[in-house]
């Protein structure tokens, strides 16, 4: 979500989530079936080094019958919360922000540690170096104010809470003591700032057991009934999969729809940059053509479990960017497949090696890039503007002969076709209407700052709500 068109770097790894990744985003192995999947998983050790180094990144998955009851009372006509994350990288950006076009902003944030502590340094290249997010909470004048000007205008500002490492997420859930000495800090990270308003983003980066989903859910109920006790008015808000109905998620839908205010439904990334074709990250519809479900389907099964006035259908200011797959595989490459004997046979099992070398590959190749960056592209390359139907989201193709971000601009290795998935005025329009047509609370943006300084997307949040 960085609207300073901060350079998107390459994807090296099949994990998490997405923006200018070192590391990926948690929530981007979602949705390829509608069925649980086996998924490969990055060693505790290497998953421990990433949350010690939080990264920027761009990117963060039926029934139908609607429940109105679980505790909420709704009054509202057209009152919809526009919910926008301002990651630390992007707070550079907060002068282009519209704060009139806002309900909510939520600062992305701080990250948690097993012990109820906020992580303050992280290992730089010389040694410990301070934790950007928290340090940007505590020491960052330009966030400071633009917080002041938020409360200024009654736009209200949470405080996101981090935790992406499955290791470190288990062992505080399980340590109820430990919430305690969370709850007393996160009492003065809220004083930093006077205010109230949390946002639980915990993501597992594997499947969980329902035990788990179950501790997280308590785990909310206290944060929120903790919070009643010492301010008038707290909202806590959380941030849950698309897939959570489908899938073993943390985010257990039909019991955080009882203990939360909201839930932030992180409705993107259905496809992810590891797949080996180009798709819509964010699908209205063609559940089983590009991904095994949708954001129609989807919305029915949220609302079999939670009321509308509960649900904020988060959308993505971010596309991909696809090479075409055949056209990546560099030659030469220093790990030789195992099994590969005089005249090209090779056994079963070097078959499947070989298919996942070729997969590393594609992955490398594949993009990640903020809605400001791919505008950016489509004025320099002019490409014809296309539409997926059944996705109800634009997209383009056209031919890279090499630039800065990708593999393309390397020796040795020529130009190649790129397709882009991605959204624009059309797209999130149709997102914005079918969120009102179920009368949902509202919308949210993943993440603010990703559109730079461009004026069209705060100009549809101004005519649709």
């Amino acid at each position: 979500m960085k609207r300073f068109l901060a350079p998107t770097l390459l994807i090296v790894a099949v994990a998490g989530s997405a923006y200018f990744l070192k590391r990926q985003h948690v929530n981007k192995q979602l949705i390829q079936s509608a069925r649980p999947q086996q998924q490969t998983q990055a060693s505790e050790k290497d998953q421990d080094t990433k949350q010690a180094e939080p990264e920027e990144f761009i990117s963060p998955l039926g029934k139908s019958s609607i429940l109105q009851t679980l505790g909420t009372q709704d009054t509202r006509k057209n009152d919809y919360t526009i919910y926008g994350y301002l990651p630390y990288w992007t707070i550079e950006e907060t002068d282009n922000f519209r704060l009139e076009n806002l309900t909510d902003v939520a600062y992305f944030g701080l990250y948690i540690e097993p012990d109820g502590s906020f992580l303050k340094t992280q290992e730089g290249e010389e040694g410990p170096v301070p934790n950007p997010g928290y340090n940007a909470w505590h020491n960052n004048e330009k966030l400071a104010s633009f917080i002041r000007r938020a409360k200024r205008q009654n736009v209200d500002v949470a405080l996101t809470i981090i935790s992406h490492v499955d290791s470190k997420s288990t062992e505080f859930l399980n340590c109820e003591k430990c919430w305690e000495t969370f709850y007393d800090n996160l009492k003065d990270e809220l004083a930093v700032h006077k205010i109230d308003d949390v946002n639980l983003n915990f993501e597992y980066y594997e499947t969980v057991d329902k035990e788990t989903a179950l501790k997280y859910t308590e785990f909310t109920k206290f944060v929120k009934r903790e919070l009643n006790k010492d301010y008038d008015s707290p909202e806590v808000v959380v941030t849950t999969f698309a897939d959570s109905l489908i899938n073993d998620r943390v985010s257990h839908v039909p019991s955080l729809a009882k203990e939360a205010d909201k839930l932030f439904i992180m409705a993107y990334d259905f496809h992810i940059m590891s797949a080996d074709k180009a798709a819509p990250v964010s699908p209205m519809g063609g559940s089983g053509l590009h991904a095994g479900y949708d954001i129609k389907t989807m919305i029915k099964d949220y609302l079999s479990y939670a009321p509308p006035q509960k649900l904020i259908l988060g959308v993505p200011y971010y596309g991909f960017n696809w090479a075409k797959g055949e056209e990546v595989v560099v030659e030469g490459s220093d790990d030789n497949l195992e099994g590969e004997v005089d005249g090209g046979s090779l056994e079963e099992d070097s078959v499947e090696k070989s298919a996942e070398k070729k997969q590393v590959e594609i992955i490398r190749d594949s993009l990640t890039q903020t809605y400001a960056n791919i505008m950016e592209l489509v004025e320099e390359e002019n490409p014809e503007i296309l539409w997926d139907e059944p996705g109800q989201v634009p997209y383009f193709v056209y031919v890279d002969s090499g630039n800065e971000e990708t593999e393309a601009s390397q020796e040795g290795v020529g130009a190649k076709e790129r397709t882009v998935y991605f959204e624009n005025e059309k797209s999130l329009q149709v997102k914005y209407r079918i969120a009102k047509e179920f009368d949902l609370a509202g919308v949210g943006i993943w993440a603010l700052g990703y559109d730079a300084d461009r004026a069209e997307l705060w100009e549809l949040l101004e005519r649709e709500f």
